[in-house]
């Protein structure tokens, strides 16, 4: 504490008037020059300034700039070992967690690429489903449609079928439940009418000589 004078009248502690201060500038004046120092510093010229007094208690809060600079050196060293310490631990944990990073974005890429492909394939048998939607759709209104032609067509059959059953099986000419109101009949030109059209009628012609053997012939206009 004593390797320090006045930095305006160059007083040492044991002769310039105490106590001395230090300023914010960074300059020391005993007690005679810090009134003018506080005013304006002789060294850099800053003007109103403040100091502190360099005895106690106001001294522990600037006595690290009068330590041994041995001491200060030797606790330098350690503070730039500590520091040098956790420096390396975080940057053993960044390059740690740079590590996981690469990892997981290795693995979002591929998750993404799979994502992709799984919904590309979504897609498709989307599209797929919606056609077989439609053909069936269209298979079920061709199938309706022929179930009811076919519902149409069968009653036209049998009743095809009843008419065929009704028909007489003998070759004759008339039948024997026809309107006979609606026929008339020309025993001379051997015609029958019936309902406006002309109808061969049967007659029997038997030729000389014949004995008791006849033919059946038909005469037509």
């Amino acid at each position: 504490m004593d390797m320090f004078i006045c930095n305006k009248c160059f007083a040492t502690p044991h002769r310039g008037k105490k106590p001395f201060c230090l300023t914010q500038c960074g300059h020391i004046y005993c007690n005679g020059c810090i009134q003018q120092a506080e005013k304006q510093c002789p060294q850099c010229q800053q003007i109103d300034i403040f100091s502190v007094e360099l005895q106690q208690p106001s001294l522990s809060k600037v006595e690290n700039f009068f330590a041994p600079l041995n001491e200060s050196l030797e606790s330098l060293h350690k503070i730039c070992g500590f520091q040098n310490n956790q420096m390396k631990i975080m940057i053993q944990r960044f390059h740690e967690i740079d590590k996981k990073y690469e990892t997981l974005k290795s693995h979002y890429y591929s998750l993404t690429q799979n994502m992709k492909m799984v919904r590309d394939k979504y897609i498709k048998l989307k599209m797929e489903n919606t056609e077989q939607k439609k053909k069936l759709m269209s298979f079920e209104m061709q199938n309706r449609t022929l179930n009811s032609l076919s519902d149409v067509s069968t009653p036209i059959k049998s009743g095809n079928n009843r008419s065929s059953k009704m028909r007489p099986a003998s070759n004759s000419y008339f039948s024997c439940g026809a309107n006979m109101s609606s026929q008339s009949f020309d025993v001379r030109k051997g015609n029958a009418m019936f309902e406006g059209f002309r109808i061969p009628y049967p007659h029997i012609v038997r030729s000389v000589g014949s004995r008791g053997t006849s033919d059946t012939n038909s005469t037509y206009l």
